[in-house]
C-alpha cells in the first residue's frame, strides 16, 4: 500500500454464466500474507441471475508498505462463476 487507510467495505457481485448448480464464494482480506476476519459471501444458483453482498464487518487497517491481496474460495467447481469484487479504502 503507498498510503495508510482502513478497508471499511467490501462488495461482491456473483453469477453464473453456463453450465447449472450451486457455489458459494467467499472473498476474504488478506494483510501480509495473512487471512484477515474481513470477508464476504454469496451463493449463487440461477444462472444469469447476479447475487450482491456489502459488508463493513470486520474493518482492517494499514500502514504505507504493507502487501494487501483478496483470496477466493468457492464451494463448486461446476457452474461457471463470473465474480466482481471491489474495497473501499479510506
Amino acid at each position: 500500500m503507498p498510503v495508510a487507510c482502513t478497508f471499511n467495505a467490501m462488495a461482491v457481485n456473483a453469477r453464473i454464466t453456463s453450465t447449472p448448480g450451486t457455489d458459494t464464494v467467499t472473498m476474504t482480506l488478506v494483510k501480509n500474507g495473512v487471512n484477515t476476519t474481513m470477508a464476504a459471501t454469496v451463493t449463487v444458483n440461477v444462472i444469469g441471475a447476479t447475487v450482491q453482498t456489502v459488508t463493513t464487518a470486520n474493518p482492517v487497517s494499514v500502514v504505507a508498505g504493507d502487501t494487501v491481496s483478496l483470496l477466493m474460495t468457492h464451494t463448486d467447481f461446476t457452474p461457471a462463476v463470473e465474480i466482481l469484487t471491489a474495497v473501499t479504502c479510506q
